[in-house]
């Protein structure tokens, strides 16, 4: 193939062997990177940036083959041309990995997470959506049904249908009051200890990140139902024990989100990742506080 390639960049004037040297070296050195990433660890910005610059190429490529189709009359030529469609077809596999390894990360930038959702019976897309806490739920559900690539045969009213939703894993929030001085991290206020115990006469207390830390721990730890004045605070309960298959995991987020958007001493809330490990459902968040501190948390629902 060395001749035609020789002569491909005689007609065209690119030199379509280098591509084809990169390409085997990004499949030996940084193929392996992205499908890690994609499994969750952390992301290689060089293994995407080769990826980028050879989806960049074969799209030069392309254009060369098409301007040029007419000189290319021998079979070696339309060989190499075979060849490099097989390539580019797997560099584009690459790119759209997430949606293959049915990735939490929907993709290196996106501010959203990918997440499993079961059709309940009789339920629409468009029921979904705003189940899922989707903004614009009335429009948005046809996003649904294009990331799940679904077809009208594939959809019916009898339920069981698995979809992939993108949920935002970001939320910022205002500050609304000030439970102390602006000083330090008086900011956090003060808590009894959720063990309740004495010392010199008085009940223990946590004051500053202490504070902040057992109600962080505690919006992990309420269930619906379980604050009498707050009976729609916290995650469904009837979630434990379920099969991990029927659990609705944006309503899981939703239901803590919600909790944190009523505590002012947190500035915003990150869904890290949620996945199925063995028998087991984990879900990881982080918060950032007003003045800056973070906190994380990765548990067992």
């Amino acid at each position: 193939m060395s001749v035609a390639t020789d002569d491909f960049k005689g007609i065209t004037n690119y030199d379509i062997y280098s591509f084809f040297e990169d390409y085997i070296t990004f499949s030996n050195n940084y193929y392996q990177l992205i499908v890690n990433y994609y499994n969750g660890l952390d992301i290689n910005k060089d293994a995407f940036n080769y990826l980028d610059t050879l989806i960049e190429d074969s799209e030069t490529i392309e254009g060369l083959i098409e301007q040029y189709q007419n000189r290319f009359n021998r079979t070696d030529f339309w060989d190499l041309v075979d060849k490099f469609s097989e390539i580019q077809t797997k560099l584009l596999t690459v790119q759209n990995l997430s949606r293959w390894l049915r990735s939490s990360r929907s993709d290196r930038y996106s501010s959203n997470i990918k997440v499993e959702y079961t059709q309940a019976g009789k339920e629409t897309i468009e029921r979904i959506s705003k189940n899922s806490g989707i903004s614009d739920y009335d429009n948005k559900w046809a996003d649904i049904a294009i990331d799940n690539s679904l077809e009208e045969e594939d959809y019916t009213s009898a339920g069981g249908a698995i979809l992939s939703i993108s949920l935002p894993n970001n939320k910022n929030f205002n500050i609304k009051n000030i439970v102390d001085g602006l000083s330090a991290t008086n900011i956090y206020g003060k808590d009894i200890v959720k063990k309740m115990e004495f010392v010199n006469g008085d009940l223990s207390v946590l004051t500053g990140i202490n504070a902040l830390l057992q109600t962080f721990e505690t919006i992990f730890e309420t269930f619906k139902g379980s604050i009498p004045e707050f009976p729609e605070d916290g995650v469904e309960s009837d979630i434990i024990g379920s099969n991990t298959n029927v659990i609705s995991y944006p309503s899981i987020f939703r239901n803590l989100l919600q909790m944190f958007q009523k505590d002012d001493r947190f500035s915003s809330i990150t869904l890290n990742d949620l996945y199925r490990k063995d028998d087991g459902v984990y879900i990881s968040i982080s918060a950032k506080t007003k003045i800056g501190d973070t906190l994380l948390k990765e548990t067992a629902i």
